[in-house]
């Protein structure tokens, strides 16, 4: 008890001086308040797409009409070719080509600025120049019908030795189906001709069409 007696007063002293020291539990961080979001990560508004990447635009087939009509290459020499194209125009890749020596071949009776709708030799569609293309004229499809033959003719103005095409319709366009010459002598046709074609018989028997040039009446 003494020494308890002599401890609490020198205690007593000390504290007064503030010599006295009380190690004190460490304080807890701060914390904020419970009205304060946390920080969330930064995130793009709903509004705002996400980086796509880009999509390719299908490439469409240009329209391509009928092909009804007859064509033949020109304005192209013979050890060159046209270019058959994918589509109307030089951004379109080649797809065939045409030359001189090809003859006739199809085409669309109507152009798309400056190009045709046609069938290469390969027989793949595509679009060629107008420039290089000569579209064959083609008879109305009333005088193809054959008139009567009601007339007599023999062949004229030919050299000797030579031959007369007889052709399927009035016209180059067509192709021959015969012959006539000043050995058959007298053979019946049209009494009119139709725009320079006579309508005959060919001296196999054949009907076709001869040129008014090489024929008398």
């Amino acid at each position: 008890m003494a020494i308890v007696k002599r401890i609490i007063p020198a205690l007593t002293l000390c504290a007064t001086a503030g010599l006295l020291m009380i190690a004190a539990a460490p304080a807890r961080a701060a914390a904020k308040p419970r009205d304060e979001p946390a920080a969330a990560p930064a995130v793009k508004p709903i509004d705002e797409p996400a980086a796509v990447a880009p999509v390719a635009k299908p490439v469409l087939e240009p329209y391509r009409p009928p092909l009804s009509c007859t064509y033949q290459v020109v304005k192209v020499r013979p050890s060159s070719f046209l270019n058959v194209r994918q589509g109307p125009g030089l951004r379109y890749r080649p797809v065939g080509e045409l030359t001189v020596a090809d003859g006739r071949f199809a085409g669309a009776c109507s152009g798309s600025h400056g190009w045709v709708a046609l069938k290469s030799s390969s027989g793949r569609i595509g679009w060629a120049s107008a420039g290089y293309l000569y579209r064959i004229p083609t008879p109305h499809p009333s005088v193809v019908r054959r008139p009567a033959l009601s007339c007599t003719y023999r062949v004229a103005n030919l050299r000797r030795g030579s031959h007369l095409q007889v052709r399927q319709g009035p016209g180059l366009a067509y192709k021959p189906v015969g012959t006539l010459d000043q050995a058959d002598g007298r053979f019946a046709g049209a009494c009119s001709a139709w725009r320079g074609w006579v309508a005959v018989t060919s001296s196999s028997g054949r009907p076709g069409w001869a040129s008014s040039r090489y024929l008398q009446k």
